[in-house]
């Protein structure tokens, strides 16, 4: 899943969503980022979208620090992401796990 989302490889992305892999769940070693999260840090836009409507939760962190595509499109500075989550309503009051929200990160 890691490498579907870093390349932006949506047929590869429907192959581990086949499989049976959890939308939500951490997909790096670390277990920093969520495939939404991940997409919006690297801002793979497309990859968010489909994401988006296959059903990923674009308002939930995940990870040891449970930072949500909110924070990580914002951490960089990601307007396009920025600009799309937005629109789909996500919230940017959800916490990490320190207790920040995207604006307070921003």
């Amino acid at each position: 899943m890691l490498k579907a989302v870093c390349s932006g490889n949506i047929e590869e992305l429907e192959t581990c969503l086949a499989e049976g892999w959890d939308i939500n769940s951490t997909c790096d070693y670390d277990e920093r980022f969520n495939a939404a999260s991940l997409a919006a840090h690297l801002d793979k836009l497309e990859v968010l979208h489909y994401l988006d409507l296959r059903g990923a939760d674009l308002s939930s962190g995940a990870g040891k620090v449970g930072n949500t595509p909110l924070m990580t499109g914002m951490l960089n500075w990601n307007v396009r992401i920025i600009d799309y989550l937005t629109e789909r309503g996500v919230d940017p009051m959800v916490k990490d796990k320190y207790g920040f929200t995207a604006l307070r990160k921003a």
